[in-house]
């Protein structure tokens, strides 16, 4: 058994460099890894070079070549490297070749030519009994796995990093600061025997290890990840709806290249990131609005929404101290905090809350103010389980004012209530007036541990305002006695309370989780939704992960042991009404970070989320599609659609996205009442489109940017009312048969259906319902689907065809010639048999199907048996046959001369004796001397020469069948019988030079010798070398020590394949100088 560990690598920086060996490679579709062939230092066991960098795999680690932002040759070059502490040097071993190959050109005529890349490497025994494995994935990232067979094996593990200054562990997370940017190393999980594990980081005398209990394996992605060339890079975080059913969406930009089109601010800000924001029209194909907002450092958009008479309203974190605020804003003032990372980037002066307000279209901005004390604010800085989490928040507007769930680390918060701040960070919830000029209320939740709030969500009724909100705590003692969980159950659980929408006031709270990590993402609730879904008007809903086991309940659907649930609770947190678990089984691991969610008015709940790489070592992969699915495949990183019915049951499941790592930094996207999603994605990370775009006129087709784009998603699902999606289970059938409706209903509690032929039925499910037809003939069935609950109808018309029997005939016209090298044969049905379907069963284990084709043709792969073939001519309407048989044969190709010489130089004239065949030929021919003299036929030949040197002999093969022909010539030396003397150097200087390093025979025709002996001794008669191999190579060494400089005499003795003898004697000089 062996054991892992699970990291991952992030570079935010923009890597470019070159180096001084010249590379050709012949492929460039994916990085290679090119092993050392002495075009590099000794130290060096291979590379890799990918779009953005130079990676050296060393005997002892990694370095890294960097080049800082931009495209001059005048920006820094930077290079670091990562030594693993206390392992052996180990050598590389080359693993998959790949058909490329590279060519070094290194100084003067020194080269090293047709160097072969390689898809993977390993290094054995770094560590005892560990080993290293490198791959490149499929976004041309080096991943690496450290591989033990027992557990305390991987306890050696440590990285020491030589060129770099500040390095700090956070959470899960190694910060690493660069010159040319920030590396982030993730330890989200570790493989153990009994499954997966936590990972910290810990750092002792320099070393930073990753450290899990029993853990066996370790797995990093090296990630390298670029800034903005010429057009921007800009990232996606949040989106919403207005009451135009237009889509808001807002991200962040990294330079000034941006559409820019009415809004508040035209240019772009400065430092490192701008809020980027964009209107588009309902249909995607117009926008509205494009703006910059920001200041002089960064800024990051955590949630957004558009208020009844059309405002935008923006909550976000900024970390600017020049926000152009409103005149009257409630707070004017840049409070700032401490250095901070969160939603894919660092603040380097800390974080306020900023709250933005601006008109239906964007082009004026009505409100802004900073909202914040003296520490971080609207960062959740300590409590994470998916990527971008400390970019989590939520807004929401009433007609009585804006409410903002968020996060604080600051003494001074603002705040209404006379609670203090708890410690550790707090949850914190606010109240505005809608013109962002006053504050109505606030206050700190939380304990003495970490606390945060997420999700939000507000409940007014004729008698009681209330407003939830959830997050993820790790204190005790906040729950009430009377709640559904009244103590935390693991090291962090999900987190719902209930307070005042008036007042801010704490009513009710409660716990939500497992012996390990919950947390809550967002909430949602609807009266009559609500009532629909589990039968109380006042209850709502929340979603979130779970890395432990969940019970599911009072459910019709759910996916057991999955790391993702949906619970229903009672409006005073006293009561659970249903919960059900989804996922791919597994709960070690969340599959999706959420992103939306919202239940409608007939009870059905929509939920958006997504998974892949860029989180935490989840992914997309086996998780739950429906049928009618818009994308029923993932690679693992893409947006994930849930539609669950009043029931609990999937109505819509899918996946959404391109071949790039879709995902958000934060923030939270909405379903608007009708159930269409808008979305916001950051998507073609590395410089690809390949995200699905429609209509095929949308704003942009293209990601510009040489990095990532964000991206806006409108998807209607179309599920609050009946729906019929049904097809008939054969469109067309035969006489005196029967029609049977297949399909899936939404909402469909009885159905009529009128069959066009005069007759009418009624079911309570269409599916399945069948009817019988006796004529021929074109027919409609129109079938009407009524749901009782929300009081809908729908219709659908299906076409149905009912066909008369035919004559069928399976006979063909064969063409093929049994000597064409491309194995192509051709069969044409006869003028009779036109328009017919036929199925061929080729004979090779290939069978294919034909409709009206005139010609049918096949080519066989190196098949040159006798092949049978099978025509069958078919009625599949009424399921007649009509089949035709035969066999043909292809000659086979000649196979490559191959030939075996044997040489017998002892002769009075030496003799050579050839043996050589070629598979399926009839005939060889030789020309030991040339193309004009005699010709030597057979396999088995011989012939004499009269000297010895080297020699070539022409040979062709015929086939008498296809009169073909094929020539191929061989290469054969003939060794002289006597050696009289052997040449030796006088002097060599081993000193590693490259230059006379070694004694060694310098005659040639050495081949002839037989057996040799040399003896070496120095000046008092001591024997320092020995040898019987005549290509040796002496370094001057003995006994595993150099030589002084000095002479030193040989004698050499030898005796040729010929039976000749000879012996000579001789000096050398070392000079080791």
């Amino acid at each position: 058994m062996q054991f892992q560990f699970l990291l991952r690598y992030f570079f935010f920086i923009f890597i470019t460099g070159s180096l001084n060996a010249q590379v050709t490679i012949h492929d460039r579709s994916r990085a290679h890894f090119i092993p050392n062939k002495g075009q590099w230092p000794k130290e060096v066991n291979a590379q890799l070079h990918t779009d953005n960098a130079r990676i050296w795999i060393l005997k002892n680690g990694l370095r890294f070549a960097l080049r800082g932002p931009g495209s001059a040759d005048s920006n820094d070059f930077y290079v670091f490297t990562e030594r693993f502490e206390g392992c052996k040097e180990t050598e590389w071993v080359s693993m998959e070749p790949t058909t490329s190959l590279y060519n070094f050109f290194i100084n003067g005529t020194d080269e090293r030519v047709n160097v072969k890349g390689f898809k993977k490497g390993r290094m054995e025994n770094l560590y005892p009994g560990v080993s290293l494995i490198f791959e490149v994935n499929d976004f041309g990232e080096l991943k690496t796995t450290w591989i033990s067979e027992e557990p305390d094996q991987l306890k050696l593990l440590g990285s020491r990093f030589e060129g770099v200054n500040d390095i700090e562990s956070k959470s899960n997370h190694l910060l690493i600061d660069l010159p040319v940017g920030k590396l982030i190393i993730d330890c989200p999980i570790a493989k153990t025997r009994k499954g997966m594990s936590k990972v910290r980081w810990r750092e002792k005398n320099g070393v930073w290890q990753p450290v899990s209990k029993k853990s066996v394996l370790i797995d990093p992605v090296y990630r390298f990840s670029t800034f903005s060339g010429s057009i921007s890079d800009n990232f996606g975080y949040t989106a919403t709806y207005d009451n135009r059913g237009r889509t808001w969406v807002g991200g962040i930009v990294f330079g000034g290249q941006f559409p820019v089109f009415n809004g508040i601010q035209s240019s772009y800000a400065g430092g490192a990131t701008d809020v980027a924001l964009m209107l588009f029209t309902s249909d995607g194909t117009g926008l509205i609005s494009g703006t910059f907002f920001g200041g002089s450092n960064r800024e990051q958009p955590h949630s957004m929404i558009a208020s009844q008479n059309g405002d935008l309203y923006v909550l976000g974190v900024s970390g600017s101290p020049d926000l152009g605020v409103s005149f009257n804003a409630y707070d004017t003032t840049f409070n700032g905090g401490s250095a901070t990372f969160g939603g894919g980037q660092t603040f380097n002066l800390g974080t306020d809350i900023f709250v933005l307000r601006l008109d239906s279209l964007g082009s004026t901005k009505k409100g802004l103010t900073y909202f914040g004390g003296s520490g971080n604010d609207g960062i959740n800085e300590l409590g994470t389980l998916n990527y971008g989490d400390e970019a989590r928040g939520e807004i929401v507007t009433t007609s009585t004012g804006v409410y903002i769930a968020s996060s604080t680390n600051s003494l001074d918060f603002p705040q209404t209530s006379g609670v203090n701040y708890n410690g550790g960070q707090d949850g914190v919830l606010f109240k505005m007036s809608l013109d962002l000029d006053s504050l109505i209320w606030s206050s700190y939740y939380g304990g003495s541990n970490l606390d945060a709030l997420f999700g939000l969500v507000s409940v007014e009724s004729q008698n009681e305002d209330h407003l939830y909100s959830i997050g993820v705590s790790k204190s005790d003692s906040l729950a009430d006695l009377g709640s559904f969980q009244p103590q935390r159950g693991g090291n962090e659980d999900a987190w719902i309370i209930r307070v005042n929408s008036n007042t801010g006031q704490l009513e009710k709270s409660s716990y939500f989780g497992g012996v390990d990590r919950d947390f809550g993402y967002l909430l949602s609730h609807n009266y009559l939704g609500s009532h629909k879904a589990v039968g109380d008007s006042n209850s709502l809903v929340f979603v979130g992960n779970n890395l432990n086991y969940i019970d599911s309940i009072n459910t019709s659907w759910s996916q057991s042991n999955s790391s993702q649930h949906i619970v229903w609770v009672s409006k005073n947190l006293d009561s659970i009404l249903r919960v059900q678990t989804f996922g791919d089984g597994y709960f070690a691991t969340q599959d999706l970070s959420p992103t939306a969610l919202m239940l409608d008015d007939c009870g059905s709940l929509y939920f958006s989320g997504w998974g892949g790489i860029t989180n935490t070592g989840v992914n997309t992969n086996y998780l739950f599609v429906t049928p009618n699915a818009l994308q029923n495949g993932t690679d693992g990183n893409d947006f994930y659609f849930l539609v669950l019915g009043r029931d609990g049951y999937p109505l819509y499941a899918s996946f959404f996205g391109g071949i790039s790592n879709e995902h958000v930094d934060g923030g939270t996207s909405r379903f608007d009442p009708n159930g269409i999603i808008h979305q916001a994605i950051c998507a073609g990370c590395g410089g690809n489109s390949n995200l699905p775009i429609f209509p095929h006129n949308a704003f942009s087709s293209t990601n510009g940017s040489t990095n990532c784009n964000m991206a806006a998603v409108q998807i209607s699902f179309e599920l609050q009312s009946v729906r019929l999606n049904l097809n008939v289970k054969s469109d067309t059938i035969c006489e005196n048969s029967l029609v049977e409706l297949i399909g899936s209903t939404i909402r469909c509690d009885s159905a009529f259906i009128s069959w066009g032929d005069g007759q009418i039925s009624s079911a309570h499910n269409p599916i399945g319902e069948t009817h019988f037809y006796n004529q021929s003939g074109n027919y409609t069935i129109s079938i009407v689907g009524f749901d009782t609950v929300c009081e809908t109808s729908y219709t659908q018309n299906l076409n149905l065809f009912v066909s008369e029997p035919k004559n069928l005939s399976a006979d063909v016209i064969i063409d093929y010639d049994l000597c064409d090298s491309s194995l192509f044969i051709s069969l044409t049905p006869l003028e009779s048999s036109s328009g017919q379907i036929y199925k061929v069963f080729w004979g090779d284990g290939n069978d294919d199907l034909y409709i009206n084709n005139d010609s049918i043709y096949h080519y066989y792969n190196d098949n040159y048996q006798p092949i049978d073939i099978s025509v069958v001519a078919i009625d599949s309407i009424c399921g007649l046959t009509d089949t035709n048989n035969f066999t043909i044969k292809f000659h086979p190709e000649m196979d490559e001369i191959e030939a075996e010489a044997f040489v017998n130089p002892c002769s009075y004239l030496p003799s050579i004796f050839f043996s050589g065949n070629s598979l399926n030929s009839t005939k060889l021919f030789w020309y030991p001397h040339g193309a004009n003299t005699d010709t030597l036929v057979g396999t088995d030949v011989s012939w004499q020469v009269q000297t010895a040197g080297d020699y070539t002999v022409e040979v062709f093969a015929w086939d008498s069948i296809c009169d073909k022909w094929i020539s191929s010539s061989f290469s054969y030396s003939v060794v002289s019988p006597v050696i009289d003397s052997l040449k030796f150097p006088n002097v060599f200087t081993p000193n590693n030079d490259g230059l006379n390093d070694d004694f060694k025979i310098i005659s040639t025709g050495i081949e002839a010798i037989e057996i040799f002996n040399l003896e070496v001794f120095n000046r008092w008669g001591q024997k320092v070398f020995t040898t019987s191999d005549p290509n040796f190579l002496w370094d001057g060494s003995y006994r595993g020590r150099n030589l002084s400089s000095g002479v030193y005499f040989w004698i050499a003795k030898w005796k040729t394949v010929c039976g000749s003898k000879g012996n000579t004697t001789g000096d050398v000089l070392i000079n080791t100088n």
